[in-house]
């Protein structure tokens, strides 16, 4: 698992703990998880 995906779980996963989270943690989030979106679509025409 990369530190990019590790990212993206405590992101998505602070909501369910209850925790406050600001909008430039979700944005960052967000850009995070675009970026990994990103980087795997030529993978997955391969």
């Amino acid at each position: 698992m990369t530190t990019c995906e590790r990212r993206a779980e405590v992101i998505l996963g602070a909501p369910l703990l209850g925790e406050q989270l600001t909008m430039a943690m979700y944005l960052g989030g967000g850009l995070i998880l675009l970026g990994i979106f990103l980087c795997n679509k030529p993978f997955a025409r391969a």
